[in-house]
């Protein structure tokens, strides 16, 4: 483990000039991405937690990236230290344990970034020269790592610390009067309105016997290409080191009409018909006055955002099942609604039209304030880029790093008889470098036997042998003297050295 003598050394430095938003605010900001999180699996809620604590210290930008760094360096140490000593109890061999590491260490630096590749190969080597020696390192040159890493910094850092909208845009944030506001029928202004829809008080009824739905025109538009640092999965713990990947956007928008009755809600000069109307299209009465309509509408709308990564390995997303791959694509989406709310007559003195849905859900309501910290749009794009953290970067064939992680699919997969005279190792495929759960044979067990590359022996039961241990011949393959049989060769797992064997 590294010291954490480093820790208590940045809480003590400050020197920020970050501090404009309070931190009540700041913290209601973390307080909405932990909301966020609740939806999406894996998010990495810790790195906005931990950027609180810097704000509430006052710690520069270089310095969080220092710390973040030693994060990732500490996270690296001690999965490998791990993997060292869980490999020597296996095999009892030091020589074989430390093989083992290298081995997974190279597989998963194929993986890294470019810019960070040399300095994960160095500290991982470092790591598991300290793990052989018990030894612990005091110093560490990280300083290309915290170059890296400090892009994030700033970007959270500017989440945490943008001032408040200017007055034209703050007209619609959400306003706190109390009572049931969804079925007015008059608006003083359209930003009034739009402060209604992002509200988080009750929505208006549903309609309560037949009706329709009427969806506007659907606006789309595309964002500029966004990149974000991918975690990557080295061995079998995540890090923020993986590649840089580009990410496309797409927004769409629409608003979404709901009324009562069977009756064309629309009237031909494009105003809505707030009556209800008998078969003869007469407006019904109800106590002697017109029966007024019930018609409400919403703003719904959608980021879809995808890449198409080129190089090697591919993307694995954290909870949507075990070993879940989408490989080289990957496209997902996140949407917002609005509340729900009656169709006024009168928006500022002006009759309110399904024109004027559209307009509404199409532009201001993706820049309607959420919050003081983020619009509509802000809050997709902060939903986006957590989706996006729940993603691990891998060989897409890989199913485990060291030989524990094959427990479960040995149990699942190896029925009981052959449970007691084989043990599960996790080896690396020779050609494509990928690592998955293996059979071996422990002693006695039967073994395959080749003359050059042919089997000779059933097939049946078969299985390498275990480290430690060969495929030791008992009988050759062949014809039976005098009979017409064949006998297949047979081979047993028998220990190299009887001294030395331990049976895992």
């Amino acid at each position: 483990m590294l010291s954490t003598s480093w820790i208590v050394a940045l809480v003590l430095v400050s020197g920020s000039a970050l501090a404009q938003v309070s931190i009540e605010e700041k913290e209601k900001r973390v307080e909405f991405i932990e909301k966020l999180s609740e939806d999406v699996p894996m998010m990495n809620i810790e790195v906005y937690r931990r950027d609180l604590i810097y704000e509430k210290q006052e710690l520069s930008l270089d310095l969080r990236a220092r710390n973040e760094a030693n994060i990732l360096a500490e996270r690296v140490k001690t999965q490998i230290s791990d993997m060292y000593q869980a490999s020597l109890k296996e095999t009892g061999n030091e020589e074989e344990a430390t093989s083992a590491v290298m081995l997974s260490i190279e597989e998963d630096l194929s993986l890294i970034s470019p810019e960070l590749k040399d300095e994960i190969r160095f500290l991982s080597m470092q790591a598991l020269d300290e793990a052989k020696k018990g030894s612990i390192s005091q110093e560490l040159d990280l300083r290309n790592i915290e170059k890296e890493l400090l892009t994030g910094v700033e970007k959270r850092a500017e989440y945490l610390n943008r001032l408040e909208p200017s007055a034209a845009v703050a007209g619609y944030a959400p306003s706190v009067n109390a009572g049931k506001d969804a079925e007015k029928a008059n608006y003083v202004s359209k930003s009034e309105l739009v402060s209604s829809l992002v509200s988080n008080r009750d929505n208006a009824r549903w309609v309560s016997t037949n009706g329709m739905t009427i969806d506007s025109s659907k606006s789309t538009s595309s964002g500029l290409d966004i990149s974000y640092r991918i975690s990557v999965e080295f061995l079998g713990t995540a890090i923020d080191a993986g590649p840089v990947i580009s990410f496309s956007r797409d927004y769409t928008s629409r608003g979404v009409v709901n009324a009562e009755g069977l009756t064309p809600v629309l009237l031909p000069d494009g105003n809505f018909d707030f009556y209800k109307r008998d078969q003869n299209g007469k407006i019904t009465k109800k106590g002697g006055k017109d029966e007024r309509r019930f018609i409400t509408f919403n703003c719904e709308t959608e980021l879809m955002f995808g890449t198409e990564y080129k190089g090697s390995g591919g993307f694995k997303v954290v909870g949507v099942g075990a070993n879940a791959s989408l490989s080289k694509n990957y496209k997902n989406k996140v949407n917002l609604s609005s509340r729900r709310i009656m169709v006024p007559e009168y928006v500022g003195g002006k009759t309110f039209t399904l024109n004027a849905i559209s307009n509404i859900c199409h532009n201001d309501f993706m820049n309607a304030k959420v919050n003081s910290a983020m619009s509509v749009k802000d809050s997709l794009n902060v939903m986006m880029k957590n989706v996006i953290s729940s993603m691990r970067f891998s060989h897409p064939n890989t199913k485990c790093i060291t030989d524990k992680q094959c427990g479960a699919w040995f149990a699942k997969n190896m029925m009981a008889l052959v449970r007691n005279t084989a043990y599960p190792r996790c080896v690396e495929e020779p050609r494509e470098k990928f690592r998955a759960c293996v059979v071996r044979g422990l002693k006695g067990t039967k073994c395959p036997v080749y003359r050059g590359k042919k089997l000779v022996s059933d097939g049946m039961f078969e299985y390498a042998c275990d480290k430690g241990l060969k495929c030791v011949e008992t009988q050759q393959e062949g014809w039976f003297k005098n009979y017409d049989l064949y006998q297949y060769a047979k081979g047993r797992c028998m220990p190299i050295n009887a001294k030395t064997y331990v049976r895992p």
